[in-house]
């Protein structure tokens, strides 16, 4: 008897030591969001960045071309260590000059220049990848009672970009606002540089786009900002975007190094809205390559209108935009819509 009373009280211990056991071990636990998982998820982010590091390290930078204004002021950040891949022009035709010799397998160009080397290569020599630059046109003058295009009668334009879309803007408008070819005389310049130099002339108004207009007001303190060419367009056509740049690629580079081209547009994403988002820091970046001064690209930024947009929403509004054109002159966008191969747009 007395035996097993000495059993079942060590029976009793044994279990009351186990539950103890079960009890401490489960308080000790890792709870849920603890270092373990803590862990757990530092290590998944380091995968990823090193999964992200191997990807930057396969990357190939593309031969890229820029006009020297917004196109260039949106690569910036992208080519701020290393510019060797980036040539920076003056003149549209420069560019398509290169793109056409296969000097370069991307380049920033007008859009109506983009549609017109579509048509003469029947397809063959690249595609439109993403709308790059909206409306950024503008009308100073000496003359504060010009607020208005029908205000423009009588005036003489100082402009450059004949034959891209500044001209066939600026006639769509003057028509729009019921004004005949022969109302103003319009005078076109080479580069923008050029049309500064008519600052100042008596009956002439300047047509700029950023950051050339901010120059221009800075250097003549005579000159204001009459006319937003942009708003103008907007009303004219029921709110449709003036596109007046695109980012195009050759169909050569494309088919070889699709992966590269596919990454090339992120980091250009990434650059746009980092310059539109840190004027100053990028307004740095600009001057370090030779795009423009600091101080002035810091006040063209948030008017030169730099905006990325590409598949379906790309297509959209850049169509759109060719399709007045093409009313207003087919010889504009080469003669006539350019297919649908000419727009890259993922599945």
């Amino acid at each position: 008897m007395k035996n097993k009373k000495i059993f079942l009280l060590v029976l009793i211990c044994l279990m009351s030591f186990g539950l103890f056991a079960c009890s401490n071990n489960k308080a000790n636990a890792p709870k849920e969001g603890s270092k373990v998982e803590a862990k757990e998820d530092k290590n998944n982010k380091k995968d990823e960045k090193d999964e992200k590091d191997e990807k930057d390290s396969d990357f190939k930078m593309p031969r890229v071309a820029a006009l020297k204004g917004p196109t260039a002021m949106g690569m910036s950040k992208m080519f701020e260590e290393d510019q060797s891949n980036l040539t920076i022009l003056t003149a549209p035709d420069q560019v398509v000059a290169g793109l056409s010799k296969g000097e370069f397998d991307v380049a920033a160009i007008p859009s109506n220049m983009a549609s017109i080397l579509y048509n003469k290569t029947e397809g063959k020599l690249l595609k439109v990848a993403a709308i790059n630059t909206l409306g950024n046109l503008y009308i100073a003058s000496s003359d504060a009672s010009i607020k208005f295009i029908p205000d423009l009668k009588g005036k003489k334009i100082v402009s450059a970009g004949q034959g891209a879309s500044p001209e066939y803007v600026l006639n769509y408008l003057l028509e729009k606002n019921g004004l005949a070819p022969d109302d103003v005389t319009i005078e076109w310049k080479s580069e923008h540089q050029e049309v500064l130099a008519s600052s100042g002339e008596d009956n002439t108004v300047l047509l700029l786009p950023q950051p050339f207009m901010t120059v221009a007001l800075s250097k003549d303190k005579t000159l204001v900002e009459n006319i937003d060419l942009n708003k103008e367009y907007k009303k004219a056509t029921q709110g449709r975007p003036m596109v007046m740049g695109v980012l195009v690629v050759s169909k050569a580079y494309l088919e070889n190094s699709k992966k590269d081209f596919e990454e090339f547009l992120d980091k250009y994403e990434d650059s746009i809205k980092f310059v539109n988002e840190n004027p100053k820091e990028a307004a740095a970046i600009i001057e370090k390559l030779g795009i423009a001064p600091a101080a002035l690209a810091e006040k063209a930024i948030p008017k030169a209108n730099m905006s990325y947009e590409d598949g379906m929403d790309m297509k959209r509004d850049l169509e759109g935009f060719l399709s007045v054109l093409e009313k207003a002159n087919p010889k504009s966008i080469g003669g006539k819509m350019p297919g649908e191969d000419f727009y890259f747009v993922e599945d």
